[in-house]
């Protein structure tokens, strides 16, 4: 399967999959555990993404995560694909985001119990220099 249409896959299953782990699984089996894929990321500064991560994590997770420290990462031939993790609390935080689409999710996994992971899906919007966070679902629902 051609680069294209894994990222057109990952597109739709991340806008219309009712189980999140779908989309998840689809992205580390494609792209999140793949050397070339690391390797053609480099690190940006996104100030939307750190805002919704840190809110994101809060509403879903009941987590305070720093997004200073979290690694956030620009799929280079892709530049809409961002992706990254971080540690929170002795937990990994995994992420990603479709800038064009406003649309991405996390995953929180207990490194000490990591048959237990815990997804959410967000939906990003700037406006007039004021961050929206949308969150799709409720936030008392884990998946």
């Amino acid at each position: 399967m051609e680069q294209d249409e894994k990222i057109a896959e990952l597109r739709r299953l991340l806008e219309s999959s009712t189980e999140l782990r779908d989309p998840f699984g689809y992205f580390m089996d494609h792209f999140g555990d793949k050397k070339e894929f690391i390797a053609n990321s480099s690190q940006v500064q996104l100030p939307v993404l750190a805002a919704v991560l840190k809110e994101t994590v809060k509403a879903y997770f009941k987590k305070t995560v720093d997004p200073k420290k979290c690694l956030i990462l620009e799929y280079r031939p892709y530049t809409p694909l961002v992706h990254g993790s971080c540690i929170v609390s002795g937990f990994l935080i995994v992420f990603f985001h479709i800038r064009d689409m406003n649309i991405g999710m996390a995953a929180l996994v207990n490194v000490k119990d990591p048959g237990m992971t815990h997804y959410c899906r967000f939906r990003t919007m700037e406006i007039s220099d004021k961050l929206a966070n949308f969150h799709m679902g409720n936030p008392n629902t884990k998946h």
